[in-house]
């Protein structure tokens, strides 16, 4: 039922201005309309002939001619929440207002066919060439009227003539009933399925309209009224709310007419109302502002044009009422609004505009991020019920500190060296720059000399206590020095740990103490691959978290705990005061590992997790290719850590191409010289223990021919509860 748009011009940014400090400049402008909800009404109506006597020159085949509207009628001609002074007449019994087409052939209304914007009484192949006259003229009463008259003009097929006429009647009181109604009069009509024929009226866009079946008029002394109805909605308010989050920055709307304006949209008519002007009727008004200038803006892919209420009629629609409120440092919204003036809900606008510069202030030392959240917001008033409903859209701003890069360079180092750290900005107007360096030791900063903007500059520096340290660099360009000795804002600081120690961490395999290495270690979310040594300072809280699980090749291992019994991972630890620390993360592989026959050896395939109180069963599916040897596939589960796997069952599946399973019968089970088969086979109490470095060796027949078998399946059923 309505439409709402806002544009957003975000002005230049000042620094240290002298009354108003820092601040940008921000142009807002909302348009909101409700013609969506027009519609028009037809009937029969009574029939009174108006004899008018001005040519409209319209003498030719398939011709027109424009009119002026006369301002008798209270002024421009309202059709579907548009204003119009001119009007298209065709010799095809029809009228335009947006356009100067002349087609013979009617279209259905509405229709996505050209012309929109259609008035027409009778559109019909029509040729005054041969006959007849077109005549228009004004008719004084109450109200006004303005007639257009086809007065015997023949069909163009059959030279039959045909009289009728548009009538559009002038505006009355205060009242919406008869504010531009239309009249299609009928004096002497013809029907003929043959001759397409089209009554109605379409709005602008061609999506909606109200047609008349032809069959359905009278052939002599009849008369259609079609009329805007009431229903519908009218505009009530318009609201820009500006939303902030931060005590470091304060909003005020500009209060005099100079920056502060808004109509209740009064519509005219336009050479294109449909052209293909979005885009710079929403830079144009919100540049604009929509106060003393004529601006555009689209809704529906209609043009409006604001115009200064004393240009038409001011009694119709009024300026609206402003308000507004800043909102300081503790305060989150600032507002303006302009709402309708007028109590009568018929006489509220269709359309309206609200415009105002807003000065978005910025308190902080150049080392903040802001954000503005600028929402527009319309009120509207259902007239069938007077029931109240909001529509708004928003749009946020952000406002970045401006500062150069974070700082790069080496983050642990020793007391008493120099390191070298560097940055880089660019700056927004190509000045020539010059940077500082902060240490956050006490001493002083580095300034350097004046840089090429957008060039890495480089400042050294050494420490002399152990701890953790802050480097931060900001620049001044070479203007700034000159005339407000401003710098920028603080870079975000690099972190640097200065110590005279080491913190070492290891990675190892628990059963073994063999290392393993390149496993990710993290130290204060820096990721570093063991074995990792940095130096640390005493007192320095350190956060390290490992790998939980690592897989090699032949293994896969879980972290299992340190070397001083902590299981915690992450873990932190607070550095001592005097000697080096080392930390060794230990892993334990997950055991039992399988093992498979590929015609040369025994490769490793994969982990079999069984680790539980009880039994559970674990499928696997092959990867590794699993050879015959003879009618039989060589499998091996291995222990290769101090824990012991549970086994009471295992069992191996050929899978042929269409997904059936055959079982591989178990023929041969040997855990350290016992044949364990039986045991293997059957799911029950019984089971082997399979210790640390043991291993089972296991043979099983072949079920379906090798060359139809697609993969295999192993099973395992058992539990290893991972103590050591």
């Amino acid at each position: 039922m309505a439409s709402l748009g806002m544009g957003v011009n975000i002005g230049k940014y000042y620094e240290n201005d002298p009354e108003l400090g820092d601040f940008v400049t921000l142009r807002v402008s909302i348009s909101a309309n409700t013609r969506k909800g027009i519609y028009y009404d037809s009937t029969q109506w009574g029939y009174s002939w108006y004899n008018v006597s001005n040519p409209t020159n319209i003498t030719g085949y398939n011709t027109g001619n424009w009119l002026t509207i006369p301002w008798e009628l209270g002024g421009p001609f309202l059709f579907y929440g548009v204003e119009y002074t001119s009007i298209w007449v065709c010799s095809n019994g029809f009228v335009c207002l947006n356009s100067n087409y002349t087609n013979a052939t009617p279209s259905s209304i509405p229709s996505a066919n050209k012309p929109d914007t259609i008035i027409a009484p009778f559109w019909r192949d029509l040729d005054p060439s041969a006959g007849g006259n077109i005549t228009y003229g004004l008719i004084y009463g109450t109200p006004n009227l303005f007639v257009i008259s086809w007065n015997n003009v023949p069909n163009k097929a059959d030279t039959v003539p045909q009289t009728f006429q548009l009538v559009i009647r002038g505006r009355v009181g205060g009242s919406n009933e008869f504010q531009n109604a239309l009249l299609f009069q009928y004096k002497s009509i013809t029907k003929d399925p043959d001759l397409l024929t089209t009554v109605g009226i379409e709005d602008q866009t061609g999506s909606k309209g109200t047609s008349v079946d032809p069959n359905s008029l009278g052939n002599n002394n009849y008369c259609l009224l079609f009329q805007y109805s009431i229903m519908g909605c009218r505009l009530v308010s318009l609201k820009i709310k500006l939303t902030k989050v931060d005590t470091y920055a304060v909003i005020e709307p500009m209060r005099t007419d100079e920056y502060l304006g808004g109509y209740n949209v009064i519509l005219n008519n336009s050479a294109n109302p449909c052209g293909e002007v979005f885009g710079a009727a929403i830079g144009f008004a919100a540049d604009l502002l929509i106060t003393n200038y004529e601006a555009g803006i689209i809704f529906d892919t209609l043009l409006i044009t604001t115009q200064a209420l004393s240009n038409y009629f001011s009694g119709q629609l009024s300026r609206p009422i402003f308000d507004s409120g800043a909102a300081g440092h503790n305060e989150t919204e600032a507002f303006v609004s302009a709402t309708c003036a007028d109590e009568d809900s018929l006489v509220m606008p269709f359309d309206a505009t609200l415009a105002d510069v807003i000065i978005w202030g910025l308190t902080d030392n150049n080392n903040r991020n802001h954000l503005l959240t600028v929402t527009a917001e319309s009120t509207y008033k259902s007239i069938d019920d007077l029931s109240t409903h909001t529509i708004s859209t928003s749009v946020t701003l952000y406002m970045y500190a401006v500062t150069p890069s974070t700082p790069e360079g080496p983050t642990h180092v020793f007391t008493d060296y120099a390191y070298n750290y560097s940055t880089s900005y660019t700056d927004q107007e190509g000045f020539p720059v010059r940077y500082e360096f902060n240490w956050s030791d006490g001493t002083e900063d580095t300034i350097t000399g004046w840089k090429a903007s957008g060039v890495t500059v480089t400042a050294q520096h050494s420490w002399a206590s152990p701890r953790t340290y802050q480097v931060r660099a900001r620049t001044q360009n070479i203007y700034d020095e000159y005339w407000s000795g401003v710098w920028t804002g603080w870079s975000p600081p690099l972190n640097v740990t200065v110590g005279n120690r080491y913190l070492t961490i290891n990675t190892r395999i628990y059963s073994t103490g063999a290392r393993l290495y390149n496993v990710k270690v993290w130290i204060n979310s820096v990721l570093y691959y063991s074995p990792v040594t940095i130096i640390a300072a005493a007192g320095t809280t350190y956060n390290i978290q490992v790998e939980s699980t690592v897989t090699r090749s032949s293994a896969t291992y879980v972290f299992y705990r340190w070397n001083d019994g902590s299981t915690a991972n992450p873990r932190t630890i607070s550095f001592p005061s005097t000697g080096n620390v080392t930390l060794t993360a230990y892993y334990l592989i997950v055991c039992p590992s399988l093992f498979v026959w590929n015609g040369s050896q025994y490769v490793y395939e994969t982990v079999l997790d069984i680790h539980a109180e009880s039994d559970i069963t674990v499928q696997h599916e092959i990867e590794q290719q699993l050879a015959l040897d003879g009618t039989l596939y060589k499998l091996e589960l291995r222990e290769l850590d101090n824990f012991t796997s549970h086994i009471d069952q295992v069992k191996l599946y050929a899978v042929d191409s269409t997904g059936e399973w055959y079982l591989c019968p178990l023929k041969s089970a040997n855990y350290n010289g016992i044949v364990v088969t039986k045991t293997l086979q059957q799911d029950d109490d019984k089971r082997i223990n399979l210790a640390p470095t043991e291993t089972v060796s296991l043979k099983f027949q072949r079920s379906i021919p090798y060359s139809e078998t697609a993969y295999f399946i192993f099973e395992i059923n058992g539990y290893n509860k991972k103590v050591p």
